[in-house]
C-alpha cells in the first residue's frame, strides 16, 4: 500500500481493533470458518456474514465506540 507513516499505523491500529472487536465477539472458531470460507471461493461479504452472523456496518460502528 502507497501509504505515509501515520495512515500505515491508523491502518494497523483499525485492523487490529476489528480483530480484537471480532474476537470479543464471537471466537477463534468463527475466524477460522470465515477463512475457510474465502479459501473456498464464497464472496468476503457472505462469507463474512455466515461466520460472524452481521454486517460491516454493525462492525463498523462497534469499532467506532472502541476507538
Amino acid at each position: 500500500m502507497d501509504l505515509d507513516e501515520d495512515q500505515a499505523e491508523l491502518a494497523y491500529h483499525y485492523s487490529l481493533a476489528v480483530v480484537q472487536e471480532l474476537m470479543d465477539l464471537h471466537n477463534t472458531t468463527a475466524l477460522e470458518a470465515y477463512l475457510k470460507l474465502l479459501r473456498e471461493g464464497v464472496d468476503e461479504p457472505e462469507a463474512f456474514r455466515r461466520s460472524f452472523g452481521d454486517d460491516y456496518a454493525h462492525l463498523s460502528s462497534r469499532i467506532r465506540a472502541r476507538l
